[in-house]
């Protein structure tokens, strides 16, 4: 009986610390420049940041935000923005705040800017940004979305300052 009370107790514990350091980024609370909630119509997209300034035509094989229809879906570019559309439906693929300094993503908990720093994030995301790699020049930090599935952001920062903000699924 103590040894069955012990391993509740170590499971009970265990379970906790997870619970504590898993970090989670609400995609209900995303806004595309504080507006504009995503996943949406690709109508509202232009409506808010103008033409479609490109379309890839290759279709994602991987990675897709929409993986039952990833065979429809491309990447179009809007004003620094990648965006993937799966017929009239759009959700974040890759914003670069570098190329658009004006581009911005609003959350439940601020902003994501040009202006975002990693010692930022390191203070509303402390487990994520301590396992934040270097890769080349830049500092990867990856956040979960709070969906049914491992799909996170990622977020690139160069000398301390986020540089790039992009959504990442699997294969």
């Amino acid at each position: 009986m103590k040894k069955l009370l012990v391993l509740t107790a170590f499971f009970a514990a265990a379970f906790q610390v997870s619970a504590q350091t898993k970090e989670t980024l609400s995609v209900a609370t995303l806004k595309l420049n504080g507006k504009l909630s995503l996943p949406c119509k690709l109508s509202d997209v232009v409506k808010l940041l103008g033409l479609v300034t490109y379309t890839n035509p290759e279709a994602l094989e991987c990675g897709s935000f929409f993986p039952q229809e990833a065979a429809e879906s491309h990447v179009i570019r809007i004003k620094g923005f990648d965006i993937e559309k799966n017929r009239d439906s759009v959700f974040y693929h890759s914003i670069d705040l570098v190329k658009s300094p004006d581009a911005f993503i609003t959350w439940s908990g601020g902003r994501f800017d040009r202006n975002t720093t990693l010692e930022q994030m390191s203070k509303q995301f402390p487990v994520s940004a301590k396992q934040a790699k270097k890769n080349g020049g830049t500092t990867e930090m990856f956040l979960e979305l709070d969906l049914s599935s491992d799909d996170v952001f990622k977020f690139d920062f160069k000398g301390g300052k986020l540089i790039r903000i992009s959504y990442w699924g699997p294969c």
